[in-house]
């Protein structure tokens, strides 16, 4: 009898906590605040403090003026276990269409908790009832007829896709935008996804500059697909959350690893550069790639750091560490994991790249932004005019310098500069690159050559490449600006081409070092500069 009294409490017990447990959500903060341009991003947190887990139905909010992002995949339905918790970021996306009467606003989080529907409260402290926005139109063709249904992106200040219109009946579009520089894409199935200035790329695409009342006006041709069995297509990822971005482009640009150079972007399609928008799955793919070839694969999306494609599955910042592809059937599975952009601010950085080599053009260069000392990887970014011209956005305050990439090409890096309430705007950071292909700077038989390491600065990691003419004995050795020897990297037989050592300075103080190459017929010397 003692028995059954047992497991009929018991069973009480277990039909009472399932019978009345319960999920319940707590937001922290359940309110917040956007104060100015250089207050965009807020972290809330999602909390279950119920017994039960707690299914979060969807988070409701305007997305043509917030965008968010969670630390955990976020399709339409996702779980948190008791006393679980899980980061939501909220950016203040659309800041430049807020006029004073939607200043005060709510998000709703609708979910199985005890009250069924939490809100949070949102409060914008800046916004401007004076905007005078301009009007682009244009005509997209395919140099003939008129396009129907034709979807129109335009990428404020050449990076973020703050809007998407259709062409209509006659082909023709129409779209009322804040002032700003544009770059404008017309995607259609069957054709090649073009930019205004008749490139298949933003990085070489012409920007148009639209004032407040003006009116702009960007016609577009459309290339209908070649037939060709040459394609690629993948997933792009959250590199933290593991789920996949519903917004963006990917790009591909011609070329494999030093020594070799890129074609110069002069808007055709055989010269390797390429376009397509991510889906709202994250998928993309790029078809009918006319001719064969090696390619870099680079995706981009608002709020997170432009990103190649690696075998290895990590985020890679630099072309030097990425993988160049042979495309020529098809190909699938080719990912990109992309890190976060979290520095959002109103800094801008402007100056000016210019190429020394004779008959090289400005094109595929991108800009980025980097904070000294900060191993964080948040990098703001930017493409060149055609004249070189260059204006980082959306820069928060701090110290940074500036990195100038071109596939091909060694980095060229900025001065130092700060970023702050008096200096928002930073002049005049002009950079110059110089080619590291062997068709540009070929080493002479009989000189071993120490190439530029990258990236430079670096934390912790850098590569170091160098060319040895004939097989020879070699000696790579790292000294400290005192001209102490720190570490033999290399001290072997190496026979002739182009060698790479990857050095790992993690156990070193931040600072200048230099990095010595020494055979029986010459000694070559490089400054390194590692920032922790």
């Amino acid at each position: 009898m003692v028995k059954i009294h047992k497991i009929i409490i018991s069973f009480i017990l277990f039909l009472s906590f399932h019978l009345f447990a319960q999920p319940r959500l707590e937001i922290k903060p359940d309110e917040i605040e956007f104060e100015n341009i250089f207050n965009r991003l807020e972290n809330v947190y999602f909390i279950n403090e119920g017994d039960a887990a707690l299914r979060i139905d969807s988070v409701v909010y305007n997305r043509n003026i917030y965008y968010v992002r969670f630390d955990q995949p976020y399709t339409n339905v996702f779980y948190l276990e008791p006393d679980d918790s899980v980061k939501m970021d909220c950016i203040l996306a659309g800041y430049t269409y807020i006029p004073s009467s939607d200043t005060s606003d709510t998000m709703y989080v609708y979910s199985n908790s005890e009250r069924g529907v939490e809100d949070i409260k949102v409060k914008i402290d800046y916004y401007d009832d004076d905007l005078e926005e301009g009007t682009i139109n244009g005509l997209v063709t395919d140099g003939i007829s008129p396009i129907v249904g034709a979807v129109i992106y335009f990428f404020y200040e050449g990076n973020y896709i703050i809007h998407s219109t259709n062409t209509d009946q006659s082909g023709s579009y129409e779209a009322e935008l804040p002032p700003g520089s544009y770059k404008i894409a017309a995607e259609k199935d069957s054709f090649y996804v073009t930019f205004f200035g008749q490139q298949f790329d933003p990085i070489n695409a012409e920007f148009v500059i639209l004032g407040g009342n003006s009116i702009k006006t960007a016609d577009i041709v459309l290339t209908p697909h070649a037939n060709t069995f040459n394609s690629i297509s993948g997933i792009i990822y959250d590199s933290l959350s593991g789920g996949p971005l519903k917004k963006g482009i990917v790009v591909i640009k011609g070329g494999i690893h030093t020594p070799t150079k890129i074609m110069n972007g002069s808007g055709s399609l055989t010269n390797g550069n390429y376009t397509a928008f991510i889906k709202d799955s994250g998928a993309y793919a790029i078809r009918n790639i006319i001719e064969p070839d090696n390619f870099y694969i680079q995706s981009f999306s608002d709020y997170f750091v432009p990103s190649y494609y690696s075998s290895s599955g990590t985020s890679q910042i630099f072309w030097q560490n990425a993988d160049s592809v042979q495309i020529d059937t098809s190909l699938t599975n080719l990912n990109i994991s992309m890190l976060r952009d979290s520095s959002l601010g109103g800094g801008n950085a402007v100056g000016t790249v210019s190429i020394n080599t004779i008959g090289d053009t400005i094109s595929d260069v991108i800009i980025y932004a980097q904070p000294v000392n900060n191993d964080s990887l948040a990098f703001n970014y930017a493409f060149t005019s055609h004249d070189g011209n260059f204006n980082v956005p959306f820069l928060p305050y701090g110290e940074y310098r500036l990195i100038a990439q071109k596939i091909g090409y060694y980095d060229g890096y900025s001065i130092n500069f700060i970023v702050d309430s008096v200096n928002t705007v930073i002049k005049n950071l002009n950079i110059t690159l110089y080619p590291n292909s062997a068709v540009d700077d070929p080493f002479i038989p009989g000189n071993h050559i120490l190439l530029y390491n990258y990236p430079n600065p670096f934390n912790p990691s850098t590569t170091i490449e160098f060319n040895l003419p004939f097989s020879s004995d070699v000696q790579l050795k790292v000294y400290n600006i005192l001209g102490e020897e720190i570490k033999i990297l290399l001290n072997d037989h190496m026979s002739s081409g182009l060698h790479k050592y990857d050095f790992n300075a993690g156990d070193l103080n931040s600072g200048v070092y230099f990095v010595t190459l020494t055979t029986r017929e010459t000694l070559n010397v490089r400054k390194i500069l590692l920032l922790k």
